[in-house]
């Protein structure tokens, strides 16, 4: 079974301490915050220091074309250096709590970010190289996987810590926690594609998105990609208005609908095998088409613990399976040569267009209430769930 295998387990591992960072300050913060009584305004603009993974594909380039040359391989070197600056950051973010020390906690918040989304790049460039296009979807269900158990690791830990212990203890067991892989890469040996670019143009980076087939591919995935994971925070904020606490939050969203999420990311390996990308994406699109419709009815039944986890189970499967396909997707689109640009401007793409459907969604919810939220997305999905049926078959069915 591949799961078990030391390649796509070296993986796993990599993929979850790269998203530890962002279940703590993308999760457990925001929670936070909200049982304090700040406005869901301000806590939409929190998740903008998420931009940084939108630009990333600016430094992408440079690290797809140099390497560290006192340091063995091109990406794993780059993937030492990033670690280990990523666990000092956090060191540092540690003696300045966000309730006291909000401006310099948001400066290094930031800086956390980069590390995180640089070790992002060099991942997704280690992959692409060493791997083979069969190998990219079991590739794939190690990354969904990893970003769950990264995040159920970056959000419950922490609202567990932050109760006990002090910010500064939470702080300094999650920059351990995101260092471990390091060990690991001292003894990792890189097999990589060893031509490089001579010269990136930014030109030529953007001019990547002009491609017909990465277009499509951004139309139509876009509306599900906000669908599946950018709704989080509406829903979120929508069980702590009907008093569930951080806890509850953290058993039924982060524990027990997460288990669901691993699930599907391991299943979605499997079913691409069988059943072709094309078909595996009218089925997973289908499923988030019932997903979304049971969202619209979700305030309803808010207050039924039993009933809402069973959803957001349900909901988490959905991430699941649309996350492997979805990062298989682009890296098929994507060059050796630039790869770590090519994936990251494409998810990058993505990213952005969820974060302003955050803002945005979050803002309607305030507003008009979570159902009128809710509709709004239905209508968007029905049309990339449209034009996915009869333009992406030509493109990605095999």
């Amino acid at each position: 079974m591949y799961i078990f295998t030391k390649k796509f387990s070296f993986l796993l591992l990599l993929y979850t301490t790269q998203f530890i960072p962002l279940g703590f300050f993308f999760g457990a913060i925001p929670a936070i915050l909200a049982t304090q009584g700040v406005s869901m305004e301000t806590i939409g603009s929190i998740y903008m220091l998420g931009l940084i993974w939108v630009i990333k594909f600016l430094w992408a380039p440079f690290i797809d074309k140099n390497k560290i040359s006192f340091l063995q391989g091109h990406y794993r070197s780059w993937l030492i250096l990033v670690q280990i600056s990523l666990s000092l950051s956090m060191v540092f973010c540690a003696f300045y709590s966000i309730s006291d020390s909000f401006l310099i906690s948001l400066s290094l918040i930031t800086l956390i970010n980069f590390f995180s989304s640089t070790q992002d790049i060099c991942v997704d460039g280690l992959v692409v190289n060493s791997l083979d296009e069969q190998e990219l979807k079991y590739a794939n269900s190690m990354q969904t996987a990893g970003t769950f158990l990264g995040s159920l690791l970056g959000l419950c830990l922490p609202l567990y810590s932050y109760e006990v212990y002090t910010w500064k203890t939470t702080l300094l067991i999650l920059s351990i926690l995101v260092l471990i892989p390091t060990f690991f890469l001292f003894f990792y040996k890189e097999k990589i594609n060893e031509v490089k670019p001579l010269r990136v143009s930014y030109f030529k980076v953007l001019s990547f998105l002009g491609n017909k087939k990465v277009l499509k591919l951004l139309f139509i995935m876009t509306p599900a990609y906000f669908i599946v994971e950018g709704s989080f925070s509406l829903i979120q904020q929508l069980l702590i208005r009907n008093e569930w606490t951080l806890i509850e939050i953290a058993i039924s969203q982060n524990i027990i609908s997460s288990f669901f999420g691993i699930l599907a990311a391991f299943l979605a390996g499997y079913i691409m095998k069988y059943l072709g990308q094309y078909k595996s994406y009218i089925l997973t699109s289908t499923l988030i088409f019932i997903d979304i419709l049971i969202m619209i009815n979700l305030e309803a039944f808010a207050n039924d613990h039993v009933l809402s986890t069973i959803f957001l189970s349900y909901n988490y499967f959905c991430l699941g399976l649309f996350m492997t396909l979805y990062y298989t997707f682009i890296m098929k689109n994507s060059s050796k040569e630039l790869a770590g640009t090519q994936v990251n401007i494409q998810h990058g793409f993505m990213l952005f267009i969820s974060l302003v459907f955050t803002k945005v969604f979050l803002t309607i919810s305030s507003e008009y209430g979570f159902v009128s939220a809710f509709i709004c997305l239905l209508c968007i999905y029905i049309i990339s769930y449209t034009f996915s049926i009869f333009k992406l078959r030509e493109d990605y069915e095999s």
